[in-house]
C-alpha cells in the first residue's frame, strides 16, 4: 500500500475519543473521518488515515 497523503497536523485533544470502538476520529472536509486507534497511539503510531475501498486516500498527522 501506498504512503498516505499528509492532508494537516491535528493535536490530540481535536481529535474526538469514541469509547465503545476505542478510536479517535477527526472529520474529514469531503464529509467521512480520519481513525486512528487508541492502541496505534499507545504502539507510537501517528497517523489517522481515512481509508475507501481498502486503500488510504488521505491521513492527518497526530501531534502532542
Amino acid at each position: 500500500m501506498a504512503e498516505p497523503s499528509i492532508y494537516d497536523e491535528i493535536e490530540l485533544e481535536d481529535l474526538t475519543y469514541h469509547a465503545d470502538t476505542t478510536l479517535y476520529t477527526y472529520p474529514c472536509p469531503c464529509g467521512d473521518q480520519f481513525e486512528i486507534s487508541l492502541q496505534d497511539l499507545r504502539d507510537g503510531e501517528d497517523i489517522a488515515e481515512l481509508r475507501k475501498d481498502e486503500s488510504t486516500v488521505m491521513a492527518v498527522k497526530v501531534v502532542a
